[in-house]
C-alpha cells in the first residue's frame, strides 16, 4: 500500500483533573522542543483555564505547529454559555 503525503502529528490530552499536573508541572517541557525539532505538530486537548500556558509554549517554540482541540472550550457548556470565557 502506497500512502502519498502521510502526515505524522500527535494529539496529547489535559483536560481531566489528573493530567492536568503532568502539564503544569513540566513533565512534558521535553516534548515542545522535539515536536518543534522533528515538525510534527501537536494537537493539545486542555481546559481553557490552560490556554495562557500554552501561549507560553507557543512564544517559547515559534516552528511548533499546535492546534488547540475544541478551542479549549469547556465540555458540556453550549451556545453563548460555552464561548463566554473567551478573550
Amino acid at each position: 500500500m502506497f500512502i502519498a503525503d502521510a502526515q505524522v502529528h500527535m494529539r496529547c490530552s489535559f483536560n481531566r483533573p489528573q493530567w492536568t499536573p503532568i502539564l503544569t508541572e513540566g513533565h512534558v517541557d521535553w516534548l515542545w522542543e522535539e515536536a518543534e525539532k522533528a515538525g510534527v505538530p501537536l494537537m493539545v486537548m486542555i481546559d481553557h483555564s490552560l490556554v495562557s500556558l500554552i501561549d507560553g509554549v507557543a512564544q517559547r517554540h515559534p516552528g511548533l505547529k499546535l492546534t488547540l482541540c475544541h478551542f479549549a472550550l469547556t465540555s458540556g457548556r453550549y451556545d453563548e454559555d460555552a464561548f463566554r470565557d473567551l478573550e
